[in-house]
């Protein structure tokens, strides 16, 4: 019996210039539960940022994007890369917060960039973005 494909399935993560990691991927990630364990330090918490930060925080947020720059590296881009599926559907979508803010979406052979690629998201996912200076509504939670 063939099962459907999974809603979302992240396939890829990559971080750069993020908290204490100037480069981390993690790939190869199974459809399902993927299970990520470490001493304290080891990546756990700043890979929890990482996917918030890709599908909840504007790529323009100074303020919400504040706690992923580096410690002493005023002139980072802290950067998040993600290759996933989306209800069978191959995105990646790269965010670059800060520095040099910039977001770029690719579904398929399509491109979306700057809030048309997080609207998109957003609306695939089933979550709003709260406006300007509003905590965020997450419908149905």
């Amino acid at each position: 019996m063939n099962q459907p494909a999974p809603l979302l399935h992240i396939q890829r993560l990559r971080v750069a210039q993020l908290r204490k990691f100037e480069d981390f991927e993690l790939h190869n990630l199974d459809a399902g539960l993927n299970i990520i364990a470490g001493p304290n330090g080891a990546v756990k918490s700043t890979l929890n940022a990482a996917l918030r930060a890709a599908f909840l925080v504007r790529y323009s947020s100074n303020a919400s994007a504040a706690d992923l720059q580096p410690s002493g590296n005023s002139g980072a881009a802290p950067t998040v890369e993600l290759d996933f599926a989306l209800q069978g559907v191959p995105h990646k979508l790269v965010k670059t917060f800060l520095k040099k803010k910039r977001c770029d979406l690719h579904i398929g052979s399509q491109q979306r960039s700057e809030e048309a690629a997080e609207d998109y998201l957003a609306q695939a996912l089933g979550f709003g973005f709260a406006p300007r200076g509003v905590k965020a509504d997450f419908l149905g939670v």
